[in-house]
């Protein structure tokens, strides 16, 4: 299970009963605007297809440097953006000044093995820290404006599928828990 903000989503199909927990813990999922990445190379692979389906849905898209490239080496075109303490605009400012309507924030496995063999002289501990510390900024920059922020690629790709079935009008059911429980609500054949 993963968290949508401590909220319940119940529905005959599993798209919807996503949807209504992003509502419920969102508000409303961001059907317009732009997307800001920053994505772990070791996500990124995965992330491609979730961003491909924002740009397609008409999102723009700002990325950090490296996710820039691999967007781009897909076909996939965004404005890279400096990441904190480097060139302006950098993220922060991509989010202080609402340019953006949902943010994807993976950030390394941080395994001990990994930071034992970073090349950054410390054992890695020095690059990991700044990592964790400019991820922990961005979520909090975008808990202050309020801007959906997934830090997994798995909630990622269940928030665009909410955001696509949306768009395309997908029904929910609307029922008591006991009429879920009791099976009074079926699925609907179509």
């Amino acid at each position: 299970m993963k968290s949508t903000g401590e909220v319940m989503g119940i529905d005959i199909t599993l798209g919807a009963a996503l949807e209504k927990a992003f509502v419920a813990a969102l508000g409303s999922v961001p059907t317009k605007g732009a997307v800001l990445c920053s994505i772990a190379d070791s996500d990124k692979a995965e992330a491609l297809p979730i961003v491909a389906q924002l740009s397609a849905l008409g999102f723009g898209v700002y990325a950090t440097a490296g996710t820039a490239a691999a967007l781009s080496a897909a076909g996939i075109s965004a404005t890279a953006v400096g990441r904190i303490g480097q060139s302006r605009p950098n993220v922060l400012d991509i989010i202080e000044e609402g340019r953006v309507s949902l943010i994807i924030n993976t950030v390394s496995n941080l395994e001990s093995d990994e930071l034992a063999l970073a090349p950054d002289g410390s054992g890695g501990l020095a690059a990991a820290g700044r990592t964790v510390k400019d991820g922990y900024r961005i979520r909090l920059a975008a808990e202050h404006r309020r801007i959906p922020c997934c830090t997994s690629i798995d909630t990622a790709q269940a928030l665009v599928d909410a955001i696509t079935r949306q768009r395309r009008g997908g029904d929910i059911t609307v029922a008591t828990v006991r009429a879920y429980r009791e099976g009074i609500v079926a699925a609907v054949p179509g």
